[in-house]
């Protein structure tokens, strides 16, 4: 077998290959390997922001519930491992080689995307874990995960505009797209959803079979969330309509929920590394004005908080940026690895700031800046991944800006 490294060098060559949504390939490619995801119980979960750490959630209540887990998320921050995780942790070089192997045997033709959801499946199944938790890449109906004949539950978080070219440019085309994960007989729950949103999801539903439909309202102000807020608890009131769903099948899941949304960690999201870094991936819109309602309530006082700022140049970096500015006395613009980055110049005339373009430079510079207070690092998440990989000492794979 070859080397990992070799492996992932073959994997990353294959993000130059553009993007086709469809299941075909991926389909044919687990045929291959004897269609490793029938032999998993599966959630799938939906949505434009908070689908991550909604399925960390899940995932970890699982954990606490006693079962054997799998967990497939994207973007990784550091490492491409971090996409494929048991029991809560990244998946070790040699069982990920393995996987990575047989994954690209058996689709040649597949994207980097497709090549690591099989590899996914592939792993999951030989680790014969318990339930996988299933992030949608993008989109849903078209998604490489939408593999999945007859998940346990499938969820969608929430519905705002995001990757308009490719799922359409209001809230019910894009919801639509994120329904195609529903399933006949398969349980629904639904975060907090704008009118014309819902609308489209539940008839969706309703054409597709899939029932129940389950309204998860946030979690409650007083329960213990590992993830800070306001929206995490949104995201977490979904997790617990989930786990009480799975509960049918394992009654530990009802008893796991508290204990499992308190334990629960997800780097990159409100993360804070050391006393004084923050880190946050808000790579769209409702994403920075959630991260702008909370950082008040974790205390953070623009006075004494320098940013760290840069953003691909396909993203709202406009409408992000005036969200964010006033969060900070100081600001910091830098180019994230990748695609294009948004223009710094721009950046700058926005919100008034430095700007250096070399991610590690402007890190150290910004880290001195600070100057003993805190410092905001949020825009693309392949800047927060590269910057926190820094920051804990951690060797980061190769950015894959797909």
């Amino acid at each position: 077998m070859p080397a990992l490294p070799q492996l992932l060098e073959a994997l990353a060559a294959r993000a130059s290959r553009q993007m086709v949504l469809g299941l075909d390939a991926t389909r044919a490619a687990l045929a291959r390997l004897g269609d490793p995801q029938r032999a998993l119980e599966v959630v799938h979960i939906a949505g434009t922001n908070g689908k991550g750490s909604t399925s960390a959630m899940v995932e970890c209540i699982a954990r606490r519930a006693g079962l054997r887990t799998g967990l497939y998320t994207s973007p990784h921050l550091c490492r491409f491992a971090e996409r494929i995780r048991l029991d809560g942790a990244p998946i070790d070089d040699d069982a990920f080689a393995a996987a990575l192997e047989r994954a690209l045997t058996a689709g040649p033709a597949l994207t980097f995307f497709e090549t690591l959801t099989v590899a996914g499946f592939e792993a999951f199944a030989r680790a014969r874990v318990e339930l996988a938790v299933l992030e949608v890449g993008l989109g849903g109906r078209l998604d490489a995960t939408n593999v999945v004949d007859a998940p346990r539950c499938t969820a969608v978080t929430g519905i705002a505009l995001d990757h308009v070219k490719i799922l359409g440019g209001d809230l019910a085309s894009i919801a639509r797209e994120k329904a195609g994960i529903f399933k006949r007989g398969a349980p629904v729950v639904l975060g907090p959803l704008a009118p014309e949103a819902r609308a489209a999801i539940l008839e969706v539903a309703v054409a597709m079979g899939a029932a129940p439909v389950v309204d998860a309202p946030p979690a409650p102000a007083a329960m213990p969330i590992g993830l800070p807020g306001a929206h995490q608890r949104r995201n977490a009131g979904v997790a617990g309509a989930v786990a009480r769903v799975l509960a049918a099948r394992w009654p530990a899941m009802a008893g796991a929920i508290e204990p499992g949304l308190a334990a629960v960690r997800w780097p990159g999201r409100l993360d804070i590394e050391g006393t004084r870094v923050v880190l946050d991936c808000a790579h769209n819109a409702e994403a920075a004005e959630a991260l702008a309602a909370a950082l008040p309530q974790m205390g953070l006082q623009p006075a004494q908080t320098c940013l760290l700022y840069g953003a691909l140049a396909d993203k709202p970096w406009a409408e992000m940026l005036a969200r964010i500015a006033p969060l900070a006395a100081r600001r910091v613009y830098t180019e994230p690895a990748g695609r294009s980055p948004a223009p710094l110049a721009e950046l700058a005339r926005i919100a008034d700031g430095e700007t250096i373009a070399d991610p590690s430079r402007a890190l150290a510079h910004a880290l001195a800046a600070a100057r003993g207070g805190a410092l905001l690092i949020t825009g693309s998440s392949y800047l927060v991944g590269a910057l926190r990989g820094v920051l804990v000492g951690e060797r980061c794979d190769p950015v894959i800006a797909l």
